[in-house]
């Protein structure tokens, strides 16, 4: 899924106003979120994630006492999403509300009047709208349940959209890190995409040891069954990383992936001046660099996703800040959203730049 527009008031940290992320039912592929000082552009990635977990939630739903203003006791979110192909089919038929029981009586009566063009299903929703009212004093919460199974999935797999946050204080804690596993593995593993989880990103070593021994058992079958290798070294399971990893990271490269054992293997890279440094050692330029790569692959962002940045020149030599940007922009067929420097935002290419003027609360 990705996103069109979001209309926010009462929201904690955020101007009101509208936000436009696309043109009609078209979304912008790089939206780059600006403004002086504390005027609200990391409260604008965290709104638009709220918009979207507050109807289908990958973990636990969104406190409302956190996103409303302090002071208030109402906020309201109203957002528009463009849906790929699988969301969707999913959403049909989970269509809710008096516009889908009017629509439906129609069709029922075009069908006994023998009217076939007019009893036809309706086509899938491309485009879906959310309202959302956070009211403080409510008894309970309103919120579209129809679209919850749509909004709520997540699939790791390359080919399904899915919505990612990448907070300010991202880091590779592999010490915070634990594999999911047991019934609850689908849950755990998409519960602290949209969060600010410290260990999300702790997965990057275990994964590239588990890519590399797949790598390797796959090169002693085929060396035990036909002698030979039917492919490169350089084109195997670890081939989509060091291809992420070279578009971000210019000066260095992954050398190789230890298998000394299975608690925690030695990830090498080598820099420009081939020198080779381990994974624990790298730079916070370099380490940024290996946390997007790693979590571009291991997620699936590949396409029809919505990326949120914050922050993503945090560690870059201003130089290249911008030229990080598109690289990460160019990753996959994705939208993404990053709040950064007026300096930034001007360098970037083709981005809709939204200019944050005061910031509330």
């Amino acid at each position: 899924m990705q996103i069109l527009s979001l209309r926010a008031s009462g929201v904690l940290g955020l101007p009101d106003g509208a936000y436009d992320f696309g043109v009609g039912d078209e979304p912008h592929v790089l939206v780059a979120i600006t403004g002086a000082g504390p005027c609200g552009k990391t409260s604008l990635l965290e709104a638009v994630a709220a918009a979207k977990e507050l109807v289908g939630p990958y973990g636990r739903l969104p406190a409302p006492a956190s996103l409303v203003r302090r002071g208030a006791r109402r906020a309201t979110l109203a957002a528009r999403w463009l849906l790929d192909d699988a969301e969707q089919a999913a959403c049909v038929g989970l269509e809710a509300g008096p516009a889908h029981t009017e629509r439906r009586v129609r069709e029922i009566e075009a069908a006994a009047r023998g009217d076939k063009a007019a009893s036809a299903p309706s086509p899938p929703q491309r485009v879906v709208e959310t309202n959302l009212v956070l009211d403080l004093d409510a008894d309970a919460l309103e919120l579209p349940h129809h679209l919850a199974p749509v909004f709520g999935h997540y699939d790791r797999a390359p080919g399904r959209g899915k919505a990612e946050y990448f907070p300010a204080d991202r880091r590779i804690r592999a010490q915070l890190w634990t594999e999911p596993a047991g019934p609850s593995r689908a849950r755990d593993e998409a519960a602290p995409r949209l969060g600010r989880a410290l260990g999300k990103y702790g997965f990057v070593r275990p994964f590239l040891r588990a890519l590399a021994a797949v790598s390797a058992a796959r090169r002693e079958a085929e060396l035990a069954a036909c002698g030979v290798l039917t492919r490169d070294d350089a084109n195997d399971e670890l081939t989509p990383f060091r291809e992420a990893l070279a578009a971000l990271a210019r000066d260095l490269r992954l050398a190789r992936v230890e298998l000394a054992n299975a608690d925690g293997a030695a990830v090498w890279f080598v820099r420009r001046d081939r020198r080779e440094v381990e994974l624990d050692a790298l730079s916070d330029s370099e380490a940024d660099a290996v946390l997007f790569a790693a979590t571009f692959v291991r997620q699936g962002l590949a396409a029809r996703s919505l990326v949120l940045v914050d922050r993503p020149e945090l560690h870059q030599d201003p130089t290249r800040a911008a030229a990080f940007v598109q690289a990460l922009a160019c990753l996959g067929e994705n939208q993404l959203v990053v709040a950064t420097s007026a300096a930034v935002a001007s360098a970037l290419e083709g981005a809709r730049v939204l200019r944050l003027e005061a910031r509330h609360g």
